[in-house]
């Protein structure tokens, strides 16, 4: 009986380490994840600057040129 006893407790103890091993994996992989879509939120806002930057740099381009190029008209001055 005591045998059995002490096969039964070291087996609840290699269960209950198995069981924490397990917990702290999960809470490292939720910890992750998060860290993870948060990244990604900030790398898609991070994304949208760049665009709207991207089309204000072009506008303000294709300003410039037209009023460079008003400025080489033959009657630019007229």
């Amino acid at each position: 009986m005591e045998k059995t006893q002490e096969l039964f407790k070291a087996y609840n103890d290699v269960m209950t380490s198995g069981f924490a091993a397990f917990n702290t994996g999960m809470q490292q992989s939720n910890t992750l994840i998060t860290g993870m879509m948060d990244a990604n939120v900030k790398l898609v806002e991070s994304s949208q600057q760049f665009a709207q930057s991207s089309v204000k740099y072009g506008e303000a381009y294709m300003e410039w040129l037209l009023d460079t190029t008003k400025g080489m008209a033959p009657n630019a001055g007229a």
